[in-house]
């Protein structure tokens, strides 16, 4: 029996995965409706004679053709697809982007345009959750970014937790993944699998908000990270059972105790960022002004009220430290004394706890694996949080009690928080993109 191989594509050579092709053969009979392969490629035996084939794809005019089957050997054909809009070729910078796959505010239907080539992505932005609309609303992570940084372009995304944004002038891309790690590793790689984008000079800023150690940090102040420490992978033992020498009920991955040495990578997770993106990225935002409220000033006098000069009670200000990523949201000061402990142990002393977020470790696996495909330039991300919240109680109540106010838009810092996020994380988006034809192929330090 003849083997029949067709190959699905637009007028660019581009594969077309989501067309329908319908293929009818009186003489067998025959009808088969299916769909291409990922490549646009469609594998299949036929009887010898004539088979009309009929393509339809969304955007596209429908192809009618009409196939010849021979006995003798198998046949490739190509299936070209003509766009209802022509095809406009992205050639470089300075020449219009290609058509995108965007959405029609008028009718909320999809339009579908080829892209022969890929966009190059200057910034990504990655955000991690929003309360409601992209805009116009109480803001989560993500709307300060779209609604500042013009991300008007809707892309839709499927694939991720939420349709993308763009600023087809600036080149500057919103990821938003939604909360936890899973959402964010899926996220991440989804895009970074995305063939729509040339992710390969792109530059990477996690910008989210965090809870902080009133030891090290304030209530609005914004956390330039170098390490990010896994919280999740591990063994744990409730705390009602732990052994009375044991400082905590959490154990390495693979380990027997507490902090167990000799520490390999099997032990845990631990991410280390470019120290010298991050050192500047620091630099350049160190003395950006953030939003302080009487509100918050007040409630930071009730941390630490025993050390007058803990960073706890400072205006908010910019700092380094590390971040303990975990998709479980703990909560207290014994908790923190984990954290320090925890991403002193899995960076060998390196690390230095500051503040606990929650996606930054799926981020950056799927970022690594992404690294390792050629995708995207590891040494390119820079990973900022700014406190909502102290990760502990306040003084005279139990951590219980604080972790019933310590809730989503509750936060004592919550809005500022948001604010901070974008006011020092801009500073660096503006600048990688103003200074393009020096950033794109060098790394600032």
């Amino acid at each position: 029996m003849p083997y029949l191989i067709l190959s699905v594509e637009n007028q660019a050579g581009a594969p077309l995965a989501g067309a329908t092709v319908t293929i009818d053969q009186a003489s067998v009979p025959l009808h088969l409706e299916i769909k291409p392969d990922l490549s646009g490629k469609i594998f299949l035996n036929v009887e010898p004679g004539e088979c009309v084939v009929t393509v339809q794809e969304r955007g596209y005019e429908p192809l009618h053709q009409t196939l010849s089957i021979t006995a003798e050997a198998s046949q490739r054909v190509a299936l070209t697809l003509k766009a209802i809009r022509p095809i406009e070729f992205y050639s470089g910078p300075g020449d219009p982007l290609p058509p995108i796959p965007t959405f029609d505010a008028t009718s909320t239907q999809m339009v579908i345009g080829p892209m022969p080539r890929p966009i190059e992505v200057k910034v990504v932005v990655v955000s991690m959750f929003e309360i409601g609309a992209d805009t116009g609303d109480v803001p989560g992570e993500y709307q300060y970014w779209v609604e500042r940084q013009h991300l008007d372009t809707i892309l839709p995304f499927p694939q991720g937790y939420h349709d993308l944004r763009l600023n087809p002038q600036t080149g500057v891309l919103g990821l938003l993944t939604g909360m936890g790690t899973a959402r964010a590793t899926a996220s991440v790689m989804a895009l970074g699998l995305d063939p729509r984008f040339d992710l390969s000079h792109a530059y990477w800023l996690v910008a989210g908000i965090a809870g902080i150690d009133p030891h090290v940090g304030s209530l609005g102040s914004a956390v330039w990270a170098e390490y990010l420490v896994d919280g999740d992978l591990g063994h744990e033992i409730d705390a009602r059972e732990i052994p009375p020498t044991w400082p905590t009920g959490h154990v390495p991955l693979r380990k027997s105790v507490p902090y167990e040495q000799p520490r390999t990578e099997d032990n845990g997770l631990a991410y280390h960022l470019n120290p010298k993106l991050t050192a500047w990225a620091f630099r350049l935002t160190r003395d950006t002004p953030l939003p302080d409220t009487p509100e918050i000033a007040e409630r930071r006098k009730a941390y630490l009220p025993e050390d007058p000069t803990t960073p706890a009670h400072r205006p908010p200000f910019i700092l380094r430290g590390d971040i303990l990523s975990a998709s479980n949201f703990w909560h207290g000061k014994l908790m923190s004394e984990w954290a320090h402990d925890w991403v002193a142990y899995q960076t060998d002393g390196k690390g230095h706890y500051a503040a606990c977020g929650m996606e930054d470790t799926g981020t950056l696996e799927s970022l690594t694996r992404l690294a390792h495909a050629g995708r995207v330039d590891l040494n390119r991300v820079m990973v900022l949080r700014t406190a909502s919240n102290y990760d502990q109680q306040r003084a005279g109540i139990t951590a219980a009690e604080s972790l019933c106010e310590t809730k989503i838009t509750k936060y004592g810092a919550f809005l500022p928080s948001l604010d901070a996020a974008y006011r020092v994380g801009h500073i660096v988006v503006d600048n990688l993109v103003t200074h393009w034809p020096q950033t794109r192929d060098r790394i600032p330090q």
